[in-house]
């Protein structure tokens, strides 16, 4: 009786319930983040800051093209990156199909707005007094690539993002750096933690940007050098970036320093992240540092 009563029971609700569509999507609480994911490519031949060669930010193709090609290698820079594999080719950057001079868009000028006293701390001399006194390159820590900001360097210019949920990476192709980023529901204040290589990250959404607060930073990664710049961050610096996907093949990444200090003002760059063609490659610094005896001994 009882299994009798549950049978037509179950076939009364059955009836009375709406068929399921096929097209049905199922509605959800809240917005998907934006799809970063991906690996991409920072090969260019544009500096952080702009040539004296070039009239302006934005030029056109003519214009490029008249004028000759710019060195691309600093004088002191030793090595053979000329010859890696690069995509894309080394030309000058472009957003949005605009050819950029620089990768700093405020001030307009493309100039680092140091103070007084910040130029003296990014031109001082490097010493050969011990390891300590060499910058982060050539002693195989964070290169100056990695951030952040993050920068094109000479070579070794594939980033790859990985999202998830609760985190953000990003791993550079330069001496694998790795970048493990927080994500927060809304921003933090800055919290007085200690100094790290690379800083302590947080980010968070804003509509269809990821942006991402970084602080306190390593004191020996305050002078920063490679191929295409020579930075110079406090401890205390403070660096903003946003990331926004403006279309398939393209992130345009952003940030914005605020380092009272070293800067008379807060500055601003753009950098395109274009889709990749290839895969990363390996990377390593000098194999168990041997390169160093030489570097103190010339």
């Amino acid at each position: 009786m009882k299994t009798a009563l549950l049978a037509a029971f179950g076939i009364a609700f059955m009836v009375g319930s709406p068929a399921v569509s096929a097209r049905h999507k199922t509605p959800r609480a809240t917005m998907r983040p934006p799809d970063l994911a991906g690996i991409w490519s920072v090969n260019s031949t544009t500096k952080l800051e702009r040539p004296s060669a070039y009239p302006s930010l934005v030029i056109t193709e003519a214009q490029e093209k008249a004028i000759p090609r710019p060195r691309v290698f600093l004088d002191d820079d030793v090595g053979q990156e000329e010859s890696e594999w690069q995509d894309d080719g080394w030309r000058l950057g472009r957003i949005a199909g605009e050819i950029r001079t620089s990768w700093l868009v405020d001030p307009p000028d493309g100039k680092l707005p140091y103070t007084e006293a910040g130029r003296k701390l990014v031109s001082r001399p490097y010493s050969a007094d011990g390891p300590e006194n060499r910058s982060t390159n050539d002693r195989c820590l964070p290169f100056m690539s990695a951030g952040p900001p993050m920068l094109n360097a000479g070579g070794s210019n594939i980033w790859q993002i990985v999202q998830t949920r609760d985190h953000l990476v990003v791993v550079l192709e330069g001496n694998h750096e790795t970048r493990i980023i927080p994500l927060t529901a809304k921003p933090e204040g800055p919290a007085r933690l200690p100094p790290e290589w690379l800083g302590h990250p947080r980010g968070w959404y804003e509509g269809d940007t990821l942006v991402v607060r970084t602080t306190g930073f390593h004191p020996q990664q305050s002078l920063r050098r490679s191929t295409f710049a020579r930075l110079y961050l406090s401890s205390d610096a403070v660096v903003t970036e946003r990331f926004r996907r403006i279309s398939p093949t393209q992130i345009l990444y952003s940030f914005e320093v605020h380092d009272p200090p070293t800067f008379s003002r807060d500055w601003r760059a753009e950098i395109p992240l274009n889709a990749s063609r290839g895969p990363q490659y390996e990377s390593g610094c000098h194999e168990g540092n041997y390169s160093m005896p030489g570097i103190l001994a010339g």
